[in-house]
């Protein structure tokens, strides 16, 4: 008996010494760690606070136990930090809470706070986490900072190519007049013919360049149609193969019964072409090119990254050759506009920027696989169309007018003089009286004094009032007045957004089709 007692008080002694080394261990913590522990009434009151948190932001134990919760925190974080420690009074765990706290010297620290409800009180802890945040914010400047070196560089890629395609186009277009100019000067008109067609020829490429910078942009306007995808392949496969020439082999796997796709018919031919180039000099010594088509389901996990795109029923497109593919270094710069691994002059490298703008314009989405050595395949993926109308339901385009111009007054409104007076100048010629304006009040000016005028010509992108404001101001007058609209910049919501009435031209324009227009819209006779 005297035994167990004996042993009993000596597991009891060593019990108790255990308590006091391990209450000295947690003493120890509480009063030296720059941690942030306090012990706070569920009235937000402080009932104690440990002396090595306090001590790091310069106080004292009394003078924050005299402060309620709240107090100290920063003013942006106090209606949260209130509303964290009302969710822990109501039996909730706080955890990873970022609140900052302010010091004696008047600057403020960051901390992560874990808060418990206790038996009528809330223990919390704050761990300072200062020095992360501020590594955090000097790493958020650096990468900053290299996107913004990273799109000034894009920036430059971009207007050097933009100069040196454009300086060659408009070379061409002023030799070209300069040499028809010399020939009319010394009575050899007949002569000057040529050298007008090549200027012509210089102006086309840099409408085609212009073309695709919108593409690019994704700013072109589309004629976006249900399209039967299958359909344009097949008509379009004798044109593939003869652009590709005959040591490169042709082939289709087109998926019976894909439904329609919503997009611009012409562009989406002007991909495939660009694509099918794109094979052909990927395979200088022959090769296959296989144009595939397939249904496709997809979701929000293959769609992640392509913000905008809908999960839902796709038609794939794919372009695959079997020419030298592609390093990674290429594949990584494929879409950046005016990349180009050919040599100088013999590509513009806005090939695959304008069918990714195109894309993006579509609802659709690219992809690109390459393997050095291996080929290449593009996928086009376009959403199928959800409409009520076939694609053999669409109606073909009304033919234009052919007839002669009459003496009908026009309004040509374009800021830009020079155009302005060749454009009135042309009208004239038909026949047509022109009022003009360089501007939206000086227009509305002159339909207020005239008020015979068969169609108003304006460019969109006038100073001030700009073109569509103008007509629907002068449609308020005049609802039936007939408009055309002119611009360099056309955007999809113009065209979509056009009343009856209401037609849109892009410049450079061809004067055939300009003229056609204007004969369609006033629709009278000769007088």
């Amino acid at each position: 008996m005297r035994d167990a007692e004996a042993a009993l008080r000596t597991l009891n002694a060593t019990l108790e010494a255990l308590v006091d080394v391990r209450t000295a261990e947690r003493d120890a913590v509480w009063r030296t760690s720059e941690d942030f522990f306090d012990i706070c009434g569920f009235d937000g009151v402080r009932r104690t606070v440990n002396p090595g948190g306090v001590a790091a932001l310069g106080y004292t134990i009394n003078e924050v136990t005299a402060l309620t919760f709240g107090a100290l925190n920063h003013p942006d974080d106090r209606a949260d930090s209130m509303d964290a420690f009302a969710q822990v009074v109501a039996g909730a765990t706080i955890r990873d809470f970022d609140m900052r706290m302010r010091a004696k010297d008047g600057s403020y620290r960051h901390y992560s706070w874990l808060g418990v409800r206790g038996d009528g009180v809330v223990y919390g802890a704050g761990r300072d986490i200062t020095q992360r945040k501020a590594r955090e914010a000097e790493l958020h400047a650096v990468e900053e900072q290299l996107r913004q070196a990273q799109k000034m560089e894009a920036v430059g890629q971009l207007t050097g190519g933009l100069a040196h395609d454009f300086n060659n186009m408009l070379q061409a277009t002023r030799l070209g007049l300069d040499l028809a100019r010399q020939r009319i000067d010394r009575g050899r008109a007949a002569d000057a013919a040529p050298f007008l067609d090549a200027a012509s020829r210089g102006v086309d490429r840099a409408a085609a360049l212009t073309h695709r910078l919108l593409a690019f942009a994704r700013r072109q306007a589309l004629d976006a149609k249900a399209v039967v995808v299958e359909t344009l392949i097949r008509d379009l496969v004798d044109l593939i193969q003869r652009t590709v020439g005959p040591s490169i082999a042709v082939r289709t796997q087109l998926r019976a019964g894909n439904g329609p796709v919503l997009c611009d018919a012409n562009q989406l031919e002007n991909a495939l072409l660009n694509l099918a180039i794109n094979a052909r000099d990927a395979m200088p010594n022959g090769g296959v090119l296989t144009l595939a088509t397939a249904a496709i389901a997809l979701s929000a996990a293959d769609l992640a990254g392509d913000m905008g795109r809908v999960p839902g029923d796709y038609v794939a497109i794919a372009v695959i050759d079997t020419g030298e593919g592609m390093t990674d270094d290429v594949l990584s710069h494929a879409f950046e506009p005016f990349f180009t691994t050919k040599p100088l002059g013999q590509g513009t490298g806005l090939g695959l920027s304008q069918i990714h703008g195109f894309m993006h314009q579509s609802a659709g989405l690219i992809r690109l696989d390459s393997a050095l050595g291996q080929g290449t395949t593009v996928r086009l993926f376009l959403p199928c169309f959800v409409g009520t109308d076939s694609p053999s339901e669409m109606p073909n385009p009304e033919p234009l007018a052919d007839a002669a111009a009459g003496g009908q007054t026009i309004l040509l409104v374009e800021d830009i003089d020079v155009v302005r007076t060749l454009t009135a100048e042309i009208l004239r010629e038909q026949g047509y009286r022109v009022l003009e304006a360089a501007d939206g009040s000086q227009a509305l000016r002159l339909l207020a004094d005239h008020t015979h005028v068969a169609a108003l010509i304006t460019d969109v992108g006038l100073p001030g009032m700009n073109g569509r404001q103008l007509a629907d101001t002068a449609r308020q007058h005049w609802p039936e007045l007939p408009v055309l609209f002119v611009t360099g910049y056309a955007g999809q919501a113009l065209r979509e957004a056009l009343a009856p009435g209401m037609e849109l031209i892009g410049k450079p324009f061809n004067l055939d089709v300009f003229l056609a227009i204007i004969r369609r819209m006033v629709g009278g006779a000769p007088d």
